[in-house]
């Protein structure tokens, strides 16, 4: 458009500086360049009016967009066997995600877990965990840092064997969210809220929430896919009326990781970290502590068809280590397991991707001499 009205006034100016020359040696001829020029004119104000019209459909489609809803959601089927011997069920989960750009501040999103990890066979099994998991908004503050209100999810480390930002959600409370050059930063409190019922261990301690928790968490990228992890959890204190056995919180956990690449197509990443909290097992001193090893081949990616990756890995979680309501990014039964396991992700075709894993001569991560049951995952999940 711009190119058109340049050229336009180009053959205008020309024309202008020949106009008197071709006046005085012919009169028709300086009738046909004043004709000419009134086109000109004509055409100059018609580019105008094209480019305006131009660029309010170009604004009135971003107002659209920046002003409609998006809907996704996804759907996961698994069969699992936790014993020695197949005597393992099935489950389905179905989910809904709704996100609305309100302005150029503020974002809303809530995901809503229709079924929740069901039981083939067994309707209403887990009805109790068919609830909202997220709802929350971002706010937008100087220099793209953001606020974070309302119910959303946390994950740890480089490996997030520990967490829930993309399983269950539940963290109550407010964030901050920042980014400084090579460091990002976050800032939340609140209270983890289990996905289930509030349940007790044998001392009476309540297990089913996370009260008056700080959670601060760092992440430094020195160089392209290289990033140092810290965390710190603190539990301030737990506030359940008699669940508290005179300690003071059940959560202090501390951790660092790192996720680096070894070769290519090969990632590493570690996570360690312990518990320091008096009430941590209900045991005075007893700290449990944690650490995930993982090597990653390749990348299995939903938008590429026969994409696929294989990973391997050793972990060590002893009882006690993390909250068990906040679920875990991994999604395979870790807390008090010591052991190797392997996993193999395929994407057939766009947008479904099947998955094996298989988690073998399990221990117990306190009493090694104690045998665990062997693993065993199949899952079909697909996105829309």
């Amino acid at each position: 458009m711009k190119k058109s009205v340049s050229s336009v006034f180009a053959l205008a100016l020309v024309l202008s500086f020949y106009q008197t020359a071709l006046a005085n040696t012919n009169p028709n001829e300086a009738e046909e360049l004043r004709l000419l020029k009134e086109r000109i004119a004509k055409l100059e104000a018609k580019i105008n009016a094209n480019e305006k019209a131009t660029n309010k459909v170009s604004a009135d489609l971003k107002k659209k967009d920046a002003s409609d809803w998006k809907i996704n959601g996804d759907m996961r089927v698994r069969a699992v066997n936790d014993a020695n011997s197949w005597d393992g069920s099935s489950s389905f989960r179905f989910r809904l995600r709704l996100e609305k750009q309100v302005n150029e501040y503020i974002r809303v999103y809530t995901r809503w877990n229709v079924i929740d990890e069901n039981t083939m066979g067994e309707t209403g099994s887990k009805d109790q965990n068919n609830k909202i998991h997220e709802a929350f908004m971002d706010i937008k503050l100087a220099n793209n840092n953001y606020a974070r209100l309302g119910r959303f999810g946390h994950s740890f480390g480089a490996t997030q064997f520990w967490g829930s930002a993309g399983s269950v959600g539940m963290f109550d409370g407010v964030q901050y969210m920042g980014r400084f050059n090579k460091l990002r930063a976050e800032l939340a409190y609140g209270t983890w809220a289990a996905a289930g019922s509030t349940s007790t261990n044998a001392n009476t301690k309540s297990i089913g929430t996370m009260n008056n928790t700080v959670i601060t968490k760092l992440r430094y990228t020195p160089q392209k896919n290289t990033d140092f992890y810290l965390w710190w959890v603190k539990e301030v204190n737990h506030t359940t009326p008699g669940a508290r056995l005179a300690l003071d919180s059940f959560y202090d956990i501390r951790g660092i990781g790192v996720k680096t690449p070894v070769a290519k197509n090969l990632n590493f990443a570690l996570d360690v970290g312990r518990n320091y909290a008096p009430g941590s097992t209900g045991i005075a001193g007893a700290k449990p502590f944690a650490y995930w090893a993982q090597f990653t081949y390749k990348e299995a990616d939903y938008d590429i068809a026969h994409s696929w990756e294989a990973r391997a890995y050793y972990r060590r979680v002893q009882n006690g280590y993390m909250y068990n309501g906040a679920n875990t990014a991994q999604n395979v039964g870790q807390n008090k397991f010591f052991g190797p396991g392997v996993s193999v992700h395929y994407v057939p075709v766009k947008n479904l991707m099947a998955e094996f894993l298989f988690s073998f001569a399990n221990k117990d991560a306190t009493n090694t001499s104690l045998s665990l049951p062997n693993y065993v995952r199949f899952q079909l999940s697909t996105r829309f």
